[in-house]
């Protein structure tokens, strides 16, 4: 069991895909990804850093044999962080108690996928895309936003075929602003 925990830590996201469609060509695929990602995050107030569970959903439309368009929700998850924070004055003096927290990224995101074949049984797979976002903390009993915006992700993985199912092994890396968030998945099409 634990080398089953391990695995699934190191390899990150479990995707699985369903096509509404045999036909990879002008296809319908709908996305559910689970897994672990790697969230960092450094600002003026504190800096955490940690693993969570992470989560998406998307739809996407198969243009060709070799290019994907889809968009989606992810969930980043959350990760508990350590700081010192300032709540008021005491004689004079500020009251500065160190407090845990979480912090947790969400977002909504568009990309583009393409596949080049390195041989008959493998090929090498590339995202690109953009992710609206937003990460929140929560202290003290408290929620506020620490940073939102538009940033830019990509990812790449190899991919086989394991009877009819296509299996992708791959890394994406998401860099907003602030927060810097990695993940190594594991992908299976059917």
């Amino acid at each position: 069991m634990k080398k089953i925990v391990t695995l699934f830590t190191l390899l990150g996201i479990i995707s699985l895909n369903v096509s509404a469609n045999e036909n990879p060509v002008n296809s319908w695929s709908f996305e559910v990804d689970t897994g672990k990602s790697s969230i960092e995050i450094g600002s003026s107030e504190f800096d955490a850093k940690g693993n969570a569970t992470s989560y998406g959903l998307s739809i996407g439309y198969s243009l060709n044999e070799k290019l994907l368009i889809k968009g989606g929700y992810k969930n980043f998850g959350s990760t508990s962080f350590d700081a010192v924070v300032c709540t008021r004055v005491v004689n004079g003096l500020p009251w500065c108690p160190e407090v845990s927290g979480k912090i947790k990224a969400t977002g909504f995101f568009s990309s583009i996928e393409g596949k080049a074949s390195l041989s008959a049984s493998y090929t090498l797979n590339g995202e690109l895309g953009f992710v609206n976002w937003s990460a929140d903390a929560e202290m003290l009993g408290q929620s506020s936003k620490i940073d939102d915006g538009t940033d830019l992700f990509y990812g790449v993985a190899l991919g086989t075929t394991w009877g009819e199912t296509d299996v992708n092994f791959g890394y994406r890396a998401w860099s907003l602003s602030d927060v810097d968030i990695s993940e190594m998945y594991i992908s299976f099409n059917f």
